[in-house]
């Protein structure tokens, strides 16, 4: 199955700053999927919202997602056969690499864990 990526990147072959700009904000994210920091759920719990603890939420997003990732498939904290498809990314720009860069010059501790996907 494409992604919509894959289908506009084809369909109009335009440029990355083309394409940013016709995907809006989704776009800007990188078409990053990602669960949020568990430390901020449970404190929005112990704050009184009930149900809003990572725990709470943890089975919704195993509910929806479908990890693509083999070396993921066995692992507690993804499940497959969700409505959300989850894999490494395909396409990898300069403009990438360039923005994780930046990021370890400002000092910002990138992940180790082959989920980060990205060679600098």
């Amino acid at each position: 199955m494409q992604n919509i990526s894959d289908i506009l990147l084809k369909k109009y072959a335009c440029s990355e700053k083309c394409f940013l700009h016709s995907l809006g904000t989704s776009l800007i994210n990188y078409l990053i999927y990602t669960r949020g920091n568990r430390p901020d759920y449970d404190m929005w719990a112990e704050q009184g919202n009930i149900g809003w603890s990572y725990n709470d939420v943890l089975p919704y997003f195993l509910k929806s997602e479908d990890i693509r990732v083999t070396e993921l498939f066995d692992k507690p904290n993804h499940r497959r056969g969700g409505l959300l498809p989850v894999e490494h990314l395909r396409h990898k720009t300069k403009l990438g690499s360039a923005f994780l860069e930046a990021g370890k010059e400002m000092g910002k501790i990138l992940s180790s864990n082959r989920e980060l996907n990205w060679n600098l």
